[in-house]
């Protein structure tokens, strides 16, 4: 790590021991830092530093929406270890969130991280078109970008085997009518998730943001192109991208009076 980056990142986290751990490179362990008041779990040299840097320190969260959507349903898919949640408590404190983690180390941090919060309900397995059980792939001790896709690397192997609900069965179980907002990281999985989700509650759905990562991209944006406006920053070369969509039926109240510049921050 660079000095200059040493120093931005000493600055946003206020802590040497976050700062270093960046590039911690020794057995697996758990350490904490306090965000607003908040103590949040993570593991040194893993990808819990970025998700934390990205998400809760940078002032702007990853996955930012705007104010005025002012959502009280939240599902969190591909929790991971909770910060994309821990964001959205602070924005709208009154929301009920539901996370979904398949993976079960991430799981236990994500239960640490978001149980204390209140109107948080942790779910450990994946949502898709029926239930199943799944071998995620990775790199062990990375714990983040696990996918439901063989990964290209030769250090990747099977990490994990999970657990798949389907997706109306869930909706139904945890009794929820209308989800205002759905973020999404599922490492390539997220066309099978959302078109999985019965049409009539997709259409409810106020807003979505997440990641697409090149596989079955445009089949996700044609299913949402239904009902929704898609904001998409893709570069070439870079797998992959960011994506917010906008119900159309509160599209104009949504995007007025605020920098659109945010939503790809």
């Amino acid at each position: 790590m660079g000095l200059k980056l040493f120093l931005k990142r000493l600055l946003r986290s206020g802590s040497l021991q976050f700062t270093r751990d960046f590039d911690y490179q020794g057995a697996p362990i758990v350490r904490t830092i306090r965000i607003d008041g908040q103590t949040v779990h993570y593991r040194p040299g893993s990808s819990d530093m970025s998700n934390i840097n990205d998400k809760l320190l940078k002032g702007v969260n990853e996955y930012w929406i705007p104010d005025q959507l002012n959502p009280k349903v939240i599902f969190d898919i591909g929790a991971n270890v909770g910060t994309a949640t821990l964001a959205y408590r602070k924005q709208f404190p009154s929301a009920k969130i539901h996370c979904f983690e398949p993976a079960t180390e991430n799981f236990e941090m994500l239960k640490k991280n978001v149980e204390p919060l209140g109107n948080v309900e942790t779910h450990n397995f994946g949502l898709g078109p029926e239930d199943s059980t799944a071998e995620l792939h990775g790199v062990p001790n990375r714990y983040g970008g696990y996918s439901l896709f063989e990964k290209g690397s030769e250090k990747a192997k099977v990490v994990d085997t999970v657990k798949i609900r389907k997706c109306e069965d869930v909706l139904r179980e945890v009794g929820v009518e209308q989800i205002d907002l759905i973020k999404i990281d599922t490492e390539g999985f997220e066309y099978q998730i959302l078109s999985s989700f019965p049409p009539k509650s997709l259409r409810k759905v106020q807003w979505i943001v997440g990641e697409l990562h090149s596989r079955n991209d445009f089949k996700l944006l044609d299913v949402l192109s239904k009902d929704f406006d898609v904001d998409i920053k893709k570069t070439l070369g870079k797998r992959n991208s960011k994506f917010n969509a906008a119900n159309r039926s509160r599209l104009q109240e949504l995007t007025n009076g605020y920098d659109i510049r945010k939503l790809q921050m």
